[in-house]
């Protein structure tokens, strides 16, 4: 498979692709910055 287009974790090693489904929370809001920060559940 291409590993072109992935984001690979720097400690665990795992590799993420388009598409691939990921649970995330919310860390943070910023409704004046219209910005949202999430985390890898």
């Amino acid at each position: 498979m291409d590993t072109n287009y992935c984001a690979r974790g720097k400690r665990t090693g795992q590799e993420y692709r388009m598409g691939d489904q990921v649970k995330i929370k919310v860390r943070r809001a910023d409704l004046v910055k219209k910005q949202l920060d999430f985390e890898l559940v």
